[in-house]
């Protein structure tokens, strides 16, 4: 059936789906009048193949399965601190300076999807603020308090708890992850990536307002000059690890996914960002990114089958509580033959499976699903409450820079 594409005076102009055999052909139709005084002009295939190469997914599986790789990336490269201590050899050397690559890529796609949310579903300030909250904060609370009371039960002063009143200014800083931007002592080790997770939470809805209010083509632009604003800050002015440069490297990952030039883009930037003295683990990981997001169908496929989804799911628990086995098993560790070792590793492994699954299930998920937050995150940006700062995107505006 025709649909119309606009009503002019002269003849009437309507584009039309093309035929099987066009699409086998792939030409472009000229356009020629009908009978009936209309001008039709069929949609060859190139144009929808323009069409669906821009389009993006509602929801990308993938991203899930590459949570559990930096998971257990970042489970290898705590554990293997010990195995190298215990057991010196060349493995665990090299292991332990590729390993934090799991972290690098958590804050990646925490800077992305952070920001995509924003620009996909604008809501208030407050509102925003509420749900990363309840997501991100009660797992950490309770892993903190479980760290400090088995720590006072054992009494080995790994804390850094003395029994004197110091200690409530130990504790204080780290309930409010203070800590991690002070350089002080943190309880909980994985506890430096939520702290700058948490500060950039405070400010990515007005960087996201910023750059919805540009021009679709100057977005991708200033997403960049602000990945390289933030490395410039951290090895010129030491604000910060490089490695929190990639919260804004997440950011320019989903302003590049919306253009057709996105992978010149990103791999041009990241070859930039190498050659001005970053790390490799650091420059490639938007690369990494974006190949598990839009790469091969293979590979997305591999990291979408139900067990990694259902294990990315809980990667945060697993993130926040995988510490505790590992420092319990270490306590044996010094005991153990090879053989020993490598079934206490197993033993680790199903532990702080078993401990995040319990986490997740008892704190994490019910807060997430929880009727009042979920109607929080719900809420439209016209409410009174979001009269802090004005929706960040208009869905058609952000759909139409996916052509750019």
């Amino acid at each position: 059936m025709a649909n119309p594409a606009f009503s002019a005076p002269g003849p009437k102009r309507c584009f039309v789906l093309p035929t099987v055999a066009e699409r086998s052909q792939g030409a472009r139709c000229a356009e020629t009048p009908a009978a009936d005084g209309v001008v039709k002009a069929p949609c060859t295939l190139p144009y929808f193949r323009r069409q669906q190469s821009s389009a993006l997914p509602e929801r990308f599986e993938a991203v899930q399965g590459l949570r559990v790789v930096a998971m257990l990336m970042v489970f290898s490269f705590h554990w293997n601190q010990l195995l190298g201590a215990k057991w010196p050899n060349p493995f665990s050397s090299w292991f332990l300076s590729q390993s934090n690559l799991g972290t690098n890529l958590f804050l990646c796609i925490a800077g992305c999807f952070l920001h995509a949310s924003l620009t996909r579903r604008p809501t208030s300030y407050k509102d925003f603020l509420a749900r990363r909250f309840w997501r991100l904060y009660p797992v950490y609370a309770f892993v903190l308090t479980l760290v400090v009371v088995l720590d006072t039960l054992a009494g080995s002063g790994r804390t850094g708890l003395t029994g004197h009143w110091q200690d409530l200014w130990l504790l204080g800083s780290n309930y409010l992850l203070v800590p991690a931007l002070l350089e002080d002592r943190l309880i909980v080790d994985a506890s430096w990536t939520l702290a700058y997770i948490a500060v950039f939470t405070l400010f990515a809805p007005y960087i996201s307002r910023l750059l919805q209010s540009l021009p679709a083509g100057s977005r991708v632009a200033a997403a960049a000059a602000f990945w390289l604003f933030s490395l410039a800050a951290s090895y010129s002015l030491h604000w910060f690890s490089p490695r929190v440069s990639l919260l804004a490297a997440g950011i320019f990952v989903w302003e590049a996914l919306q253009s057709q030039r996105r992978w010149p883009l990103v791999i041009g930037l990241s070859l930039l960002v190498l050659a001005l003295g970053a790390s490799l683990k650091l420059a490639l990981v938007p690369p990494i990114l974006m190949v598990f997001l839009i790469g091969p169908g293979p590979v997305r496929a591999a990291l979408s089958t139900h067990a990694l989804q259902t294990l990315g799911e809980r990667s945060y628990s697993f993130y926040l509580c995988h510490g505790i086995p590992v420092v319990l098993a270490g306590h044996f560790l010094s005991r153990c033959t090879p053989v020993e070792a490598g079934l206490l590793t197993l033993a680790v492994i199903a532990s702080a499976l078993l401990f995040s699954e319990f986490v997740y299930r008892t704190i994490e998920l019910p807060l997430r699903t929880a009727p009042k937050l979920r109607s929080v995150s719900r809420h439209p940006a016209s409410r009174p409450t979001a009269s802090l700062w004005a929706p960040m995107t208009n869905p058609d505006r952000l759909r139409a820079s996916a052509s750019d």
